[in-house]
């Protein structure tokens, strides 16, 4: 696993004022290239971009490269979660979710 993560927080976006707008084809540039690099550790969380950070992985990463080309790690914000009132129910959806979306 590379020492430099690759964060899936803060996107380049279409548009600025819309966080869920990501530049897919921008991001998979730095995808490509940062896998070119010799690097292949990735992160995200369910709600980063206003919920369009794990659609997106999907479409640069998961979609482009082998599943043992590259390490992914997902996590939950309790904060979020005990906000909604769903404190410990969210990280079924999450991580379920993110299993339907990225490796199916």
């Amino acid at each position: 696993m590379s020492k430099l993560g690759f964060g899936f927080m803060r996107l380049p976006l279409t548009d600025p004022k819309d966080a869920a707008s990501v530049d897919i084809p921008l991001l998979t540039q730095m995808v490509d290239l940062y896998m070119s690099r010799g690097n292949n550790y990735f992160d995200t969380a369910f709600r980063y971009c206003d919920f369009a950070s794990e659609p997106a992985l999907k479409e640069t990463l998961t979609s482009h490269y082998p599943r043992e080309a590259y390490e992914l790690t997902n996590k939950i914000t309790l904060g979020f979660s005990e906000i909604r009132g769903r404190t410990g129910a969210l990280l079924p959806q999450s991580t379920g979710e993110m299993w339907c979306r990225l490796f199916r």
